[in-house]
C-alpha cells in the first residue's frame, strides 16, 4: 500500500478518465479499484493500457463479474477498513451501491475511525422509475457520508432529496477528463471534418437505431452533400445495427468497433459533429471529449452532459431523443451552413476548463476544507 497520501478515490474498476483524475491531485491520492474491467466497459478497458503507479487493484486479473460475490464482499470490505487515507472518496453508481454490505459497513467503520467518507454521485430522479420506499432506504444507508462530488445539477438535487440539504456537495468536477489526452498527440489536426461521428456502445440505451433511420432520412435530403457516418464502439447489438444499416441502404456508414484514445481522438479531429441520441445517459464523458478538439454536439436532452457542458446554439444543439425531424434538420444545420458550424466551433471554448479534470481537483478541494 502506497503511504503519505491524503486522499484515496475508490471505483469498481479504471477508465482512462480515472487515472486522468489520480493525476490531477498531484500525487496527494492512491486509486483503489475492486477489478481490472467491469461491464460494459471491459472493449474499452482491453482497447489500451490502463496504469499507474498509485493505482491499486483488488483482483487485478479478473472482470468484476467474474469474482463471486462473497469472495468480493469480503476482500472490498477488508481493504476498505485498513486505509490508513484520511479522505475516502467512494464512487458510486453501477457496480458500487452505497447499499452493498461491504460498502456501508466499511463506511461506517471508516467514520467510527474518524475517516472523512465522500462520494461521487452521478444519478438523478429521471434516469429510471422510483419507489417512495426505496428512496426513503438510501436516505439511511448514505448517512456514513459527509459530502458528495456531483456531475451536475440534478445529481446534485437528487442527493440533496436523499438527505444531503446540510451536507457539502459540489454539482462540478465529476465527469472530467484531462484534455492533453486528446489534443496532445502526434496525429495532426484534420481540418476537413467530413464526416458525422458516434462513439458509444453498441445497445439500446444508446438510441442508434433511431440514428440510423435519422441519418437516412438525412442522407435522402441532401444527396451528394449528405456527409458520411461513422461509429465507434462494441456491445450486444453491433451486428444488428450493421444489418439494419445495410437494410436502408446506407453505404457511407462506417462501424470502426472499438478503438483507443488516439483513434478516437484522430477521429474527432476529423467530425463536424459528434451524435449523441441516448435515451438516457447519466452524462456522456465523449461529450468532454468533443470538446477536447473543438467539436460541435448534437445530443439528447436526456444526456445529462448537456445541464452543465453544452448549451444549445453555442456549442451544440440539444432534441429530445424521439424527435427524427429534429435530428435530421440538425444535421443539415451543420451540414450545409459553415457560419453556423464555425460559431459552435468557436463556442466549445467556453466550455474547456468546466469539463477538463482541474475541475476535479476544485471539487476535492474544496469538500476536503469543507468537511474536515
Amino acid at each position: 500500500m502506497k503511504k503519505h497520501k491524503n486522499i484515496l478515490l475508490v471505483s469498481a474498476s479504471a477508465m482512462p478518465y480515472t487515472i486522468d483524475r489520480l493525476k490531477s491531485l498531484n500525487g496527494q491520492a492512491n486509486c483503489l479499484t475492486i477489478s481490472k474491467s467491469e461491464k460494459p466497459y471491459i472493449e474499452i478497458q482491453n482497447a489500451q493500457p490502463i496504469t499507474h503507479d498509485d493505482l491499486e487493484v483488488i483482483f487485478p486479473n479478473n472482470s468484476f463479474d467474474e469474482i463471486s460475490r462473497p469472495l468480493r464482499m469480503a476482500k472490498v470490505f477488508l481493504a476498505l477498513v485498513k486505509r490508513k487515507e484520511r479522505n475516502i472518496i467512494i464512487g458510486m453508481g453501477g457496480n458500487i451501491r452505497p447499499f452493498h454490505p461491504d460498502i456501508f459497513f466499511a463506511a461506517l467503520i471508516l467514520r467510527i475511525f474518524r475517516k472523512n467518507i465522500l462520494i461521487m454521485f452521478n444519478t438523478n430522479f429521471l434516469d429510471r422509475e422510483r419507489s417512495l420506499m426505496i428512496e426513503f432506504a438510501k436516505t439511511f444507508f448514505l448517512l456514513p457520508y459527509k459530502g458528495a462530488l456531483c456531475s451536475g445539477p440534478s445529481a446534485a438535487a437528487y442527493i440533496k432529496f436523499l438527505g444531503f440539504k446540510k451536507k457539502k456537495i459540489t454539482d462540478f468536477g465529476f465527469n472530467t477528463i484531462n484534455h492533453l489526452r486528446f489534443t496532445d498527440n502526434s496525429q495532426p489536426i484534420n481540418t476537413s471534418k467530413n464526416y458525422l461521428l458516434f462513439i458509444g456502445r453498441m445497445d439500446h440505451k444508446k438510441n442508434i437505431i433511431f440514428l440510423l433511420n435519422a441519418y437516412a432520412e438525412y442522407c435522402h435530403r441532401l444527396g451528394k452533400l449528405a456527409l458520411p457516418f461513422h461509429l465507434i464502439g462494441d456491445g450486444p447489438e453491433l451486428e444488428h445495427y450493421k444489418k439494419i444499416a445495410q437494410d436502408l441502404n446506407l453505404h457511407s456508414v462506417i462501424f470502426a468497433g472499438t478503438q483507443s484514445d488516439v483513434i478516437i481522438a484522430k477521429e474527432l479531429s476529423g467530425a463536424r459533429a459528434l451524435l449523441i441520441p441516448s435515451i438516457y445517459e447519466e452524462w456522456g464523458i465523449v461529450v468532454n471529449e468533443a470538446i477536447s478538439l473543438s467539436v460541435p454536439v448534437i445530443v439528447s436532452e436526456h444526456v445529462r452532459a448537456r445541464e452543465a457542458i453544452v448549451r444549445q446554439f453555442v456549442n451544440g444543439l440539444i432534441i429530445e431523443p424521439n424527435n427524427q425531424e429534429g435530428w435530421v434538420k440538425s444535421m443539415e444545420m451543420i451540414t450545409i451552413d459553415d457560419g453556423f458550424h464555425k460559431k459552435l466551433v468557436e463556442g466549445t471554448r467556453r466550455f474547456k476548463k468546466l469539463s477538463g479534470v482541474e475541475s476535479f481537483k476544485d471539487a476535492v478541494d474544496y469538500l476536503i476544507i469543507n468537511t474536515n
